[in-house]
């Protein structure tokens, strides 16, 4: 996220909601957890959370794998999404992801929220080189100009 606050209200709504989404999906996750009947809740509900997968959506991963049959009985609008990872893709990919009735809503109500940062950024950025190109081609030359302003990008980088 590269563009400062205060160039877009848009953008500063949505950075601000991005980052407030671990204090929003810790809510959802309560949610969720007191759906599950207490003498259940021991078994694998400590076992999960709320996530949010970049250009993907929102999700309940379980870290323990498949939620026990006897406990989707009580879950109905839980949809297996991703299957326990078998490969070796290390800890962080293991346990199932579900899509509920709540992360449905989160997706389509918010959708992937970097993405829409990230598209809002570029667009952001390029009217404002656009505008600096077309003022600075009646002040002085631009080709100079941009060898030196990548020579200082490239810099940056480095350092």
């Amino acid at each position: 996220m590269y563009i400062h606050y205060g160039v877009s209200n848009e953008l500063d709504e949505m950075k601000a909601f991005f980052f407030g989404l671990p204090d929003l999906l810790a809510t959802v996750d309560l949610h969720e957890k007191s759906r599950v009947p207490k003498e259940f809740r021991g078994e694998i509900v400590l076992s999960w959370e709320i996530i949010s997968i970049p250009r993907v959506g929102f999700f309940l991963h379980c870290h323990a794998g498949l939620i026990p049959g006897h406990i989707l009985d009580y879950l109905e609008d839980y949809e297996l999404v991703f299957e326990p990872d078998t490969q070796s893709l290390g800890d962080a990919y293991k346990g199932a992801c579900y899509s509920t009735g709540t992360t449905r809503e989160l997706t389509q109500r918010y959708g992937d929220l970097h993405g829409k940062i990230s598209d809002l950024e570029a667009a952001i950025a390029n009217t404002e080189v656009s505008r600096m190109v077309f003022l600075s081609e009646s002040c002085i030359p631009i080709a100079p100009m941009k060898e030196v302003l990548f020579q200082l990008w490239r810099e940056e980088k480095v350092s």
